[in-house]
């Protein structure tokens, strides 16, 4: 009995460090990074929502309160002053200050019954709750990937505060909604801010519908072509035994195609032969320099420099792309991890 308690504890413990080792692997992405824009986006939106509807019912609690306190204080004075009255008054005296007191207390009756001042605090306490969500995803995305927090701890986090966050606030008056997109309609704002405008993730009680087919996940262009490069050294590397001569021949052209491709999108022009030759030229790709001359002669068009790009990115080459060598290929194949950026 003891045994298997063991056995089932030790399978547990195994399954929990192999559940943390996946959560640290999982890296930053585009997608990621996309919903919690859009969370952030709604938090300012929220955040002034409700910071609105606290300005409007600090007003009416205002209304409530003051009246109340003037009629007190008057009546409670004119309760002193009852004796100086000359006895044939003292009945209407009496009933006025009853009267005044009355409606104090109906004032004050109405007031307890509406909430007022406990949805005044309500909204005060959301506003500050919304702005420091939105704060806190500022503030991870404005640092550098490697810098950030764990993805999936982060996440679930802000994914669990979110929620918390919807539960708790209080409903937001028709009328705060429709200010909201008065103010926010663009009618009276400059073509800049109002493209921004009209990019701001908006809740969806601000009369903003989007179909949950927008919010699917869709493969980032840089990432397809990683994978493409990737899946062509794959082959280069691990095949180029299996298949005959003139299927890896074109299987190199396949590669150094896809090199020039991702090098043109990143640098905004084609690289030179220096870059191929520093990037492509090793031993374990078998791409000979013959084979580059002749892949530039071929096509000359990917190699045409453009007059309007800076110096600046022309010169750095090597620099951004990364250059690749023998162990770094090798390292990356077989260990299925992502290649430098290239």
């Amino acid at each position: 009995m003891d045994k298997k308690d063991n056995n089932i504890s030790i399978e547990e413990m195994i399954k929990i460090e192999s559940e943390d080792k996946t959560k640290k692997n999982i890296k930053w992405t585009k997608d990621h990074e996309k919903i919690l824009i859009d969370w952030a986006d709604k938090a300012m939106c929220y955040r002034w929502l409700h910071a609105k509807s606290n300005y409007k019912l600090s007003k009416v609690n205002t209304y409530f309160t003051i009246p109340v306190i003037i009629m007190s204080t008057i009546t409670g004075t004119a309760n002193f002053a009852a004796e100086r009255v000359p006895l044939q008054y003292r009945g209407y005296y009496s009933m006025i200050i009853g009267g005044v007191n009355i409606i104090a207390g109906i004032i004050t009756t109405i007031q307890q019954f509406l909430k007022i001042s406990e949805l005044n605090e309500a909204h005060r306490v959301s506003s500050i709750s919304w702005d420091k969500f939105y704060r806190k995803i500022r503030v991870e995305l404005a640092k550098p990937p490697v810098e950030r927090q764990n993805i999936y701890d982060f996440l679930k986090s802000s994914t669990e505060e979110f929620d918390r966050l919807m539960e708790t606030s209080p409903v937001i008056e028709k009328q705060i909604i429709e200010l909201f997109n008065k103010t926010f309609n663009g009618s009276h704002l400059d073509d800049k801010k109002k493209k921004m405008f009209e990019s701001l993730k908006k809740p969806e009680i601000c009369d903003s519908l989007e179909s949950v087919q927008f919010a699917m996940y869709k493969e980032d262009e840089s990432t397809k072509k990683e994978n493409k490069f990737k899946s062509i050294l794959n082959d280069v590397i691990n095949n180029s035994s299996t298949i005959n001569k003139q299927q890896n021949e074109l299987k190199k052209i396949d590669l150094i195609d896809q090199f020039v491709e991702n090098f043109r999108s990143e640098m905004m022009r084609g690289p030179n032969k220096q870059e191929l030759y520093n990037n492509l030229n090793v031993s374990v790709l078998g791409i000979s320099e013959n084979m580059i001359n002749e892949y530039i002669q071929n096509n000359p068009e990917k190699f045409i420099v453009k007059n309007n790009i800076p110096n600046e990115i022309r010169d750095l080459g090597d620099l951004e792309m990364g250059i690749m060598n023998e162990e770094s290929i090798i390292s990356n194949i077989r260990n299925d991890a992502p290649l430098k950026k290239l």
